[in-house]
């Protein structure tokens, strides 16, 4: 079996890192495209990025796709962000991210750099367990951000339905005996897509994976796609080179959803194997210990006049306002005379959920005091801040 990591190895000599990584291994890899499927229509998928080396026009040197998740992250495959030789994770200047821009040839969209990359820790390069990987931008984008599959939508992905996949590989199927991603026959050229290129496929059983992946690690992977049956591969339908990394999503009563990444699979379109995608819902928390959104009010929380020595206690209410679980690490209260007196808030605020967190103002000195809520992950990213205000009299 070969699990695939699928980013684009371009047909141009790349330097620096990004190109290193992307060509890197390419007996025992093969980069994912769209097979089988059209071009999509202009708009339809607005929190699709592109990555790509910012010494080159990403035009013709992109390698991966990613999801716009929230503002500021983007949500890709691991594979998209390390080198294999030695094993490593590319440094934040060696990958920059194209949004907005549907025909990689024109111009318009956003090209921002990244402050980091954040590989999930569990990631392993040889059976492509664990494998996505968050990109924090230096500054947030203003397209659309793509909500992450909720427990409660579960039955939007069962066995047999369908999923939507996108992304500007090539079109060209490949069997499984290329899974190396090799030119020689009986391996056809491959070709990538200037415009973004989209294809529906039905997300496949475990049971099924399994059979066509023996060994595949379910709890993070899952397989989709029209795979089709002998002689030929001409029906099938599948991501391929260069969409690695890339969404694929469902249809749910409040909009798409995220359900999966493009990370592998044995050829493309091949007789007899579907496409591999990371199981995103597998990794809500550890998504959202980074790109969860809080919102908190009121801000600022006002105390009036109080008098010396005497106590008020007033409440925030925090909500979680993205699709994903906002996991606290601490609620950290600060300036003289505030303090954290209890609430209902515990360690985390689920998407859509709400909670209080009450503060006490004791005010020592006839003096205007102010200090905040800082609410921050167990990562040490901060959720929200919540300004404090009261006076002593």
């Amino acid at each position: 079996m070969v699990f695939a990591a699928l980013a684009f190895a371009c047909s141009l000599a790349l330097s620096g890192a990004v190109g290193s990584a992307a060509a890197s291994d390419e007996s025992t890899r093969v980069s994912p495209r769209i097979i089988g499927g059209t071009v999509a229509p202009a708009g339809s998928w607005p929190s699709v990025v592109t990555l790509y080396d910012p010494a080159f026009d990403p035009s013709i040197n992109w390698f991966c796709g990613g999801t716009l998740i929230a503002h500021r992250w983007v949500l890709t495959a691991g594979h998209c962000v390390v080198e294999a030789d030695p094993f490593g994770v590319l440094p934040a200047s060696a990958i920059k991210v194209l949004a907005g821009r549907h025909k990689l040839s024109s111009s318009g969209g956003e090209r921002i750099s990244l402050r980091r990359i954040v590989l999930n820790p569990n990631y392993v390069d040889s059976t492509a367990a664990n494998d996505l990987a968050l990109l924090e931008l230096s500054e947030p984008s203003s397209q659309p951000i793509r909500a992450v599959i909720k427990p409660s939508q579960a039955s939007f992905w069962e066995p047999g339905d369908p999923s939507y996949v996108a992304g500007w590989g090539g079109t060209v199927a490949q069997p499984a005996e290329c899974g190396g991603g090799s030119p020689e026959p009986p391996c056809p050229p491959q070709y990538n897509s200037d415009d973004l290129r989209e294809v529906e496929v039905p997300v496949v059983s475990d049971s099924d994976c399994e059979t066509e992946y023996p060994g595949i690690p379910l709890f993070s992977t899952f397989c989709a796609g029209n795979t089709p049956t002998p002689p030929g591969n001409d029906e099938g339908k599948d991501a391929c080179q260069g969409d690695s990394g890339g969404p694929l999503e469902v249809e749910t009563t409040s909009g798409r959803a995220l359900i999966g990444l493009v990370s592998g699979g044995d050829g493309c379109a091949a007789v007899g194997f579907a496409g591999t995608y990371t199981r995103v819902a597998s990794f809500r928390t550890w998504i959202g210990n980074y790109a969860a959104s809080v919102s908190g009010a009121p801000s600022p929380l006002g105390f009036g006049k109080v008098k010396v020595g005497r106590k008020r206690f007033k409440s925030v209410t925090l909500t979680g306002t993205s699709s994903l679980p906002a996991t606290v690490g601490q609620f950290s209260v600060s300036g003289k005379g505030f303090k954290r007196a209890g609430g209902t808030c515990t360690s985390t605020i689920e998407s859509g959920s709400s909670c209080t967190v009450k503060i006490r103002f004791m005010p020592k000195t006839a003096k205007k005091r102010s200090g905040y809520l800082t609410v921050t992950s167990g990562k040490g990213v901060q959720y929200r801040r919540v300004k404090l205000v009261g006076t002593g009299r």
